[in-house]
């Protein structure tokens, strides 16, 4: 059991992975920009877009994550190692989707690397509208948070043995 858990409720410490979550994703997502200032990669959208759809894409990827240990506990990652090869095979950047078993495919539409590559397309080489991108990382994102605080929400917190011998007496 960890001390954490012994000190803290199980709703603070979910609000601080997210606190976390989102502090990374602000931090990774600025890096990206910037570096991609500094190297003039051109961008088919304003930096503030770009900005937002990496900040989304990097925050729906942890939680997603992090949905699966709060699921599963630490078994939870065998299932991220499982997604991210599903991700990789169907995110459509190796073999076009349209190529893809119908398995994969379907697939393709609920998980988040699928828009990492259309929306990273579009900011790169222009095309299609990246808020479609924006909103599915939206979608995607409420509903693993709503899955891990339904799972939150019906978790039993185990106390750890608080139960103090009694001291002796001093005679």
């Amino acid at each position: 059991m960890s001390p954490l858990k012994n000190q803290f409720s199980k709703w603070s410490l979910f609000r601080a992975h997210q606190i976390i979550n989102a502090t990374m994703s602000i931090f990774i997502a600025t890096i990206a920009v910037l570096l991609m200032s500094y190297y003039s990669v051109t961008s088919h959208i304003s930096l503030f877009y770009t900005w937002f759809f990496l900040f989304l894409a990097f925050l729906t990827f942890v939680s997603l994550t992090q949905l699966f240990i709060v699921l599963f506990g630490p078994g939870g990652m065998i299932f991220n190692i499982i997604l991210l090869s599903l991700q990789l095979v169907s995110a459509g950047v190796m073999v076009p989707r349209e190529m893809l078993p119908l398995f994969y495919e379907k697939m393709s539409a609920v998980l988040p690397a699928t828009y990492v590559a259309e929306g990273l397309f579009t900011i790169a080489f222009g095309g299609s509208n990246i808020f479609s991108d924006v909103l599915a990382f939206l979608i995607i994102l409420f509903s693993v948070l709503l899955l891990a605080v339904l799972r939150i929400s019906f978790s039993r917190i185990k106390k750890a043995d608080t139960v103090e011998k009694p001291k002796a007496a001093l005679s």
